[in-house]
């Protein structure tokens, strides 16, 4: 079996958790919209998903769920909508991964594991604080 390298493959849905370890999420999901327009991008959140919807479709993603919805039915659907160059089906006012771009990737820069969904070849990455425990 041979060793995949995770360095030359690009993922088709990045999961992204907003609360993470000393930068924001929605941060990050700039960042990374700017420079690409193919990864579809979906935030994950345990608080109050109304305090970053239009952030978060601001910084170019996808879509917005509660963390208690990821192994939801509407969360696997919304995976494969966005890895099929869409939006999810959600609140908000989502972009697709495309619109997105077209609108960030001109605006100067302002900041200085693989899962399977059941069917298909989709590649998805999931972006989750690291927890170390007491």
């Amino acid at each position: 079996m041979s060793e995949i390298s995770l360095r030359h493959r690009v993922p088709d849905v990045l999961i992204l958790d907003l609360a993470l370890n000393g930068i924001s999420g929605v941060d990050v999901c700039r960042q990374i919209r700017r420079h690409d327009s193919s990864i579809g991008i979906i935030g994950v959140s345990s608080y109050s998903l109304n305090e970053y919807q239009q952030q978060l479709a601001a910084a170019g993603a996808q879509g917005l769920f509660s963390k208690q919805d990821v192994f939801s039915p509407a969360f696997m659907k919304a995976i494969h909508a966005v890895a099929s160059g869409n939006h999810a089906e959600c609140p908000g006012d989502f972009p697709s991964a495309k619109e997105a771009y077209a609108r960030l990737h001109t605006v100067p820069d302002d900041t200085a594991g693989f899962f399977r969904t059941g069917t298909g070849d989709t590649r998805l990455v999931c972006a989750w604080p690291y927890y170390q425990g007491d």
